[in-house]
C-alpha cells in the first residue's frame, strides 16, 4: 500500500503512518484499533512511501510528529483502501 504526500515534511517533522484492518468495507475507523506501521519523511523527489500489507480492507491515518520533542498532532483519518 502506498502513502503519497502532496508536499515534503517540514524540517524536523516525520509522518507516522497508521493502518487498521477492517472486517468489511462498511466498518468504521477506530483510533484505538489503528496501528503504527512506520515513520516516514516525505522529501522532494520522494513523496511516496510503501507499507507492505496483505489483502483486505484498511482504514488509513497519519499523525505528524516533531522529532526533537515528540509533540504530535491527533490522528488524521485519510479513508479506506481495498488491497
Amino acid at each position: 500500500m502506498a502513502f503519497t504526500s502532496d508536499r515534503p515534511n517540514s524540517p524536523g517533522v516525520a509522518t507516522a503512518l497508521y493502518l487498521q484492518r477492517l472486517r468489511s468495507h462498511g466498518d468504521g475507523f477506530s483510533a484505538k484499533k489503528a496501528r503504527l506501521k512506520r515513520f516516514a519523511r516525505f522529501e522532494p523527489g520522494g513523496l511516496t512511501v510503501t507499507v507492505p500489507v496483505g489483502p483486505g480492507t484498511y482504514a488509513c491515518a497519519i499523525r505528524l510528529v516533531e522529532a526533537a520533542t515528540g509533540q504530535a498532532t491527533g490522528l488524521l483519518w485519510l479513508g479506506r483502501v481495498v488491497v
